[in-house]
């Protein structure tokens, strides 16, 4: 009878620390998920702050790119008694396709063609991409994209099934503002 209620006083104790450790617990968790957090979360997301300081940055950038380019330069000589103004000319339009880059490149089930446009006067404008393949036609229009070292055509990526493989005979016209349509052509095989 003795050792019946040792057991039973040994399970109690047992059983009323196992409880206690598990209020314990559950409380603790609870205050760890409910606690602020003691350091901001980590986010590839700018502050807004570092928004606002990117923004006058990126406008500072190009307000003085477009002073140094587009606006008048007051570089003033005399000349027999009387000062003259000189201007900033634009730069002239192209006028033959050698400045003109073309390149595709299959990649998977899409290919992606690449223009890099080297001349001033390719600014702006338009590009139009011709592909042909097996009596086929595609055709992509695209906006020129102005760079200081060099242009490009917005993108094309054109993808494997709108023609049939083969060798693709590809053309590309760019139109620069001002200016007559110049084409460059590349013939690639696609598998």
């Amino acid at each position: 009878m003795k050792l019946l209620r040792t057991l039973s006083k040994k399970r109690l104790t047992l059983i009323i620390s196992i409880g206690i450790a598990l209020v314990a617990a559950g409380g603790y968790g609870a205050y760890i998920a409910t606690r602020p957090a003691l350091l901001p979360p980590l986010s590839d997301e700018p502050t807004p702050a570092q928004k606002q300081t990117q923004h006058k940055t990126d406008a500072a950038t190009k307000e003085s790119f477009l002073d140094n380019n587009t606006n008048h330069n007051t570089n003033t000589t005399k000349d027999t008694s009387q000062q003259r103004t000189t201007q900033a000319q634009p730069a002239p339009v192209p006028t033959s396709a050698k400045h003109i880059e073309l390149s595709a490149e299959q990649s998977g089930e899409t290919v992606v063609v690449t223009t890099k446009l080297r001349e001033q006067g390719f600014s702006s404008g338009q590009c139009v991409l011709t592909i042909t393949s097996s009596e086929q036609r595609s055709e992509q229009h695209a906006a020129i994209i102005y760079q200081p070292e060099y242009s490009t055509c917005a993108g094309f990526s054109v993808p494997v099934r709108s023609l049939p493989k083969g060798t693709w005979h590809i053309s590309l016209a760019v139109t620069p503002l001002g200016g007559k349509a110049l084409t460059k052509t590349l013939d690639t095989e696609i598998r």
